[in-house]
């Protein structure tokens, strides 16, 4: 079960958003539980018993105000997600520094709010997927979300993760592809497959992977391409 808090002072525009996320819980089948607070002092002294998973949160509450809220989150919770919502865009823009995962302007639309909380479920659970790999004289067990891309390297496979890599003696790149492909991963060319999660864009026939450039061959231009905007309109990174 996935916990939603909506942290809101306007009557009107907590009913509303509340009407989205019951319209969302029924359309997509999700298992959540909705909860609200109409002041940041109530949410932060529920929120020391149990955090929850997602808090969408005023910028422009009474009293302290969205951002106070967001600094004394952090404080003491760095995996929450907080989503603001504000009348004003760039009111949610210094929301960033407290690693906010992203915001939307009131009114809030629900086609755009079904894509962006489907591509949140869909990272949440590829953060629980593991890929275990056979390593030395025992194994790694490797969740996907941590897995930027895949190198191959003559009789060696290179794994590029956020925090490091490793290497594995295995040749064998179509088996990685064959598992990773319905995952969110892809094969750019003869010798990498990308994790999407982590792609930040394709430029002059290279596609940004966390901070590096991957060429993509060219008889893998078109599918990859067409992947990975798929991978994007279905995990709402498409306006």
């Amino acid at each position: 079960m996935i916990q939603i808090t909506i942290v809101e002072d306007s009557p009107e525009d907590l009913f509303a958003l509340t009407s989205l996320l019951e319209r969302y819980r029924k359309e997509s089948h999700s298992d959540i539980e909705l909860q609200s607070f109409s002041s940041g002092e109530a949410f932060l002294e529920a929120f020391h018993r149990k955090p929850g998973d997602i808090v969408f949160l005023d910028v422009q509450l009474k009293g302290m105000d969205g951002m106070q809220v967001a600094k004394r989150i952090r404080e003491d919770n760095k995996e929450i997600v907080i989503i603001f919502t504000t009348q004003l865009a760039a009111l949610a823009v210094e929301g960033y520094k407290y690693s906010a995962s992203d915001y939307f302007v009131k009114p809030v639309v629900y086609d755009d709010l079904s894509n962006r909380l489907n591509s949140l479920f869909q990272a949440a659970k590829l953060k629980e997927e593991k890929i275990v790999i056979p390593y030395k004289r025992g194994v790694k067990i490797i969740p996907l979300s941590d897995l930027v891309y895949i190198e191959s390297f003559g009789h060696d496979m290179v794994y590029h993760l956020v925090d490091g890599e490793f290497t594995v003696r295995d040749k064998n790149i179509k088996r990685l592809e064959g598992i990773l492909s319905k995952k969110g991963f892809a094969r750019c060319n003869i010798s990498y497959i990308v994790n999407f999660h982590h792609c930040r864009g394709i430029v002059d026939g290279e596609v940004l992977v966390g901070d590096t450039k991957i060429p993509i061959s060219r008889s893998r231009t078109k599918s990859f391409t067409t992947s990975l905007l798929d991978f994007l309109s279905t995990n709402g990174g498409l306006l």
